[in-house]
C-alpha cells in the first residue's frame, strides 16, 4: 500500500474522514491521476499544475477536513476585549 508517495498519501490516510473505502479511493485517485512514484508525481505537477483539478475526491476530502478542523481555530489565543 505504501510506496514512494507515502508522505503525500499519509496526510489523507490519517484524515478524520478515513473509512476503509475512502482511504483506498484517495490512493487509487492519486495513483491514477499522478503516479505511484513521488518523483514522477512532482514532475507531472510542475509541468502541468492544472492536473490537480483532476482529483475531485481528494479535493473534497481536503475541503471537508479543513471545514471540520479549520487551521485558524488553533491560533485563537488571548483574552477577549471589553
Amino acid at each position: 500500500l505504501f510506496d514512494q508517495g507515502a508522505k503525500m498519501k499519509s496526510v489523507f490516510l490519517s484524515s478524520p474522514l478515513e473509512t476503509p473505502g475512502s482511504a483506498r479511493q484517495i490512493v487509487k485517485e492519486l495513483d491514477e491521476v499522478l503516479d505511484p512514484n513521488m518523483a514522477l508525481s512532482a514532475r507531472k505537477i510542475r509541468e502541468n499544475p492544472h492536473i490537480l483539478n483532476n482529483l475531485p475526491y481528494t479535493t473534497a476530502v481536503i475541503k471537508e477536513t479543513l471545514r471540520l478542523y479549520p487551521p485558524a481555530s488553533a491560533m485563537r489565543t488571548g483574552f477577549a476585549k471589553g
